[in-house]
């Protein structure tokens, strides 16, 4: 390919209402990025906040790098008066639009108690409930697994999924609170007992960028749009852009 082919720009223009495909000479895309090594690799729809502008990331997926323990965290909105809680991303699947969360304080039960998505793009994938149970220390928990962060002197608490071991701690126990996990798996059978402490893992279905990545091909927003995403493919010198409508 001579240098006058190289610059030639070449437009293809497919009519449809909801479907527009345009090849042009290597338009400009956000940089991939990481916080640290061995940290998630962050794109669209996630963007590093303070680092990246706004275009490069879609609104409610605004990243940061915590430089004090070396981790990447996110912000879940509450939609109450609450503060957002912060979470370290553990891994993201932009295929299947999946992240994995933790808290970087090592007390996720804690922020279980408080957690609510409905203020967030993100939904659980699958959720179990489970109850948790302030039981005296002087209360012999015989196959149950006390959730450290939680306790306190006097006191531990425990989580169960179970209804047959929920009426055994009853029996001698004050119930906290039942809550919505939202597990890594979804189980068969109800849990006896867990710390809670597993990666919760989330989903999102806004923007839709799965099969577009799945193909190879990265999501990102439309020039001078702020809710219209488009997916590119490079192909040698040239990326195919195939801008999707969200009517």
């Amino acid at each position: 390919m001579d240098d006058m082919q190289q610059k030639l720009i070449a437009l293809l223009l497919i009519s449809a209402s909801s479907l527009i495909v345009l090849v042009v000479s290597s338009p400009e895309i956000c940089t991939v990025s990481a916080c640290y090594p061995n940290e998630p690799t962050i794109r669209f729809p996630f963007r590093l906040q303070s680092v990246q502008p706004k275009e490069c990331g879609y609104p409610g997926f605004d990243l940061t790098c915590d430089s004090t323990i070396l981790i990447t965290s996110l912000q879940l909105q509450n939609v109450n008066a609450s503060p957002p809680q912060r979470f370290s991303v553990q891994a993201i699947d932009y295929a299947s639009q999946e992240i994995w969360l933790n808290d970087p304080g090592d007390c996720l039960p804690q922020r279980l108690l408080n957690l609510n998505l409905s203020g967030s793009p993100f939904t659980a994938v699958s959720h179990q409930d489970f109850t948790l149970f302030n039981c005296s220390i002087h209360h012999r928990l015989h196959n149950f697994n006390p959730i450290a962060c939680l306790g306190g002197s006097g006191y531990n608490i425990v989580a169960t999924s179970s209804e047959r071991a929920s009426r055994i701690l009853a029996s001698s126990c004050s119930v906290v609170s039942t809550i919505p996990v939202p597990v890594q798996l979804p189980y068969h059978e109800e849990v006896w007992s867990s710390d809670l402490s597993e990666d919760i893992r989330l989903t999102w279905d806004s923007p839709q960028c799965g099969k577009c990545e799945s193909r190879g091909g990265r999501c990102g927003l439309k020039s001078n749009s702020t809710d219209h995403i488009e997916c590119k493919t490079q192909h040698g010198n040239f990326f195919l852009i195939i801008s999707l409508s969200v009517n």
